[in-house]
């Protein structure tokens, strides 16, 4: 599945570059899971451009309670493209 996302360009600047490498979302209205695509594109008044990044593992509350809020995960990401 191919998640678009918002990213504030810092952050964008840090996935793209590769020093980012993870990302916590909330999943209120999407699951996550490995294998899918996280698309970002700062053509909304940003930068004008746009990175993907491929999810590999999930960190979530069920596996750290006392780490990861419920209703969060945390994503590690690989840069993609």
């Amino acid at each position: 599945m191919i998640h678009q996302l918002k990213i504030l360009p810092d952050f964008f600047d840090a996935v793209n570059n590769g020093v980012k490498t993870c990302e916590i979302r909330q999943e209120d209205d999407r699951r996550f899971s490995v294998g899918d695509l996280l698309e970002w594109s700062q053509d909304q008044g940003y930068t004008g451009r746009s990175c993907s990044a491929a999810v590999t593992h999930i960190i979530r509350h069920d596996d750290f309670p006392k780490g990861v809020p419920e209703g969060y995960a945390v994503l590690s990401l690989t840069v993609v493209g």
